[in-house]
């Protein structure tokens, strides 16, 4: 049963994410945000349970380490090349990505950079609603879903998509990737918070006993490839020209069977995602999967 020092912290999340929701000068942002999510990190995320979901076994890293996990935090440092550099140089056993570095593995530089992350660790990916899918082809090692109402859930970003969805498609494509869940209210995105759950999930999962195959990842701008299978995502971009959308998907070579795609329905109501699916799937004459829905933890939670 948590203690009452775990419920006055909820209190005071609770309040001041009210006073942040109506302060429109950023003043409240200001005053004692890195120090609340800390706080939160240590009282609350560090309870948090941790599921295990899927749980293919990790390959086996080539240089044993002891090192800490590596945490790259969101922020408006984009100099991705340079952050992996000066994280990989301590040789970490995994490296904890988010939406933006996740998503930039999509293009050509960022699939250089992913084949030297992967040489010495783990590559692990908070993945919190559909716009993190066009990766799941470039097989991240370890998927940590902060899970609402049984739906991988973003703070505001309108993409929700279920659990077991997301384990589903990983199993279709055979694609190598363990899947731990945590509950969304339990996660924020604080260093102390992903290293400390990425450290208990790499306990608590097996290791594969069979030879890893070689790894050559097969992407392109917010789609990605694995076996016979496209993982993509549906933004402005795409919606407006789908001619641009099949240009980079052919781009991944031939052979595709299946194409799963997540939509921003914050760019896309539900019935225009309906007819980009079902345009996607006349044209190439495959089977084509929406898979993602529109909501985020605000109404996941209420049950809009």
């Amino acid at each position: 049963m948590p203690g009452k020092r775990f419920f006055l912290i909820l209190i005071i999340v609770a309040t001041y994410t009210s006073l942040l929701v109506h302060d429109g000068s950023g003043v409240v942002k200001a005053v004692g945000f890195e120090q609340l999510l800390h706080l939160y990190a240590g009282v609350v995320s560090s309870r948090s349970p941790v599921h295990i979901v899927h749980d293919p076994g990790l390959r086996e890293l080539p240089v044993a380490t002891r090192q800490a996990v590596a945490v790259i935090l969101p922020g408006a440092n984009r100099d991705f090349p340079r952050q992996l550099c000066q994280v990989l140089e301590n040789r970490p056993p995994a490296v904890v990505e988010c939406s933006a570095l996740d998503g930039w593995h999509c293009t050509r530089e960022g699939q250089t950079a992913l084949l030297n992350l992967r040489k010495n660790s783990y590559r692990v990916v908070v993945f919190d609603g559909g716009h993190h899918l066009p990766t799941l082809g470039l097989a991240p090692d370890l998927i940590i879903i902060p899970a609402a109402h049984g739906y991988a859930v973003h703070s505001y970003m309108v993409d929700a998509i279920k659990v077991d969805t997301v384990v589903r498609l990983v199993r279709e494509s055979n694609c190598p990737v363990a899947i731990v869940s945590v509950p969304r209210w339990m996660m924020v995105k604080n260093e102390q918070a992903l290293a400390g759950v990425t450290a208990r999930s790499l306990r608590e999962l097996s290791t594969r006993a069979e030879p890893v195959s070689p790894y050559y990842p097969r992407a392109n701008l917010r789609m990605s490839r694995y076996n016979n299978t496209v993982f993509a995502y549906i933004n402005r971009e795409y919606l407006n020209q789908p001619g641009l959308f099949f240009r980079r998907l052919e781009e991944l070579g031939p052979g595709i069977e299946k194409i799963n795609l997540a939509f921003d329905y914050g760019a896309a109501g539900v019935m225009e995602a309906s007819g980009f699916t079902d345009l996607v799937g006349r044209h190439l004459k495959v089977k084509v999967e929406r898979v993602n829905h529109p909501r985020n933890a605000f109404n996941v939670f209420w049950g809009d």
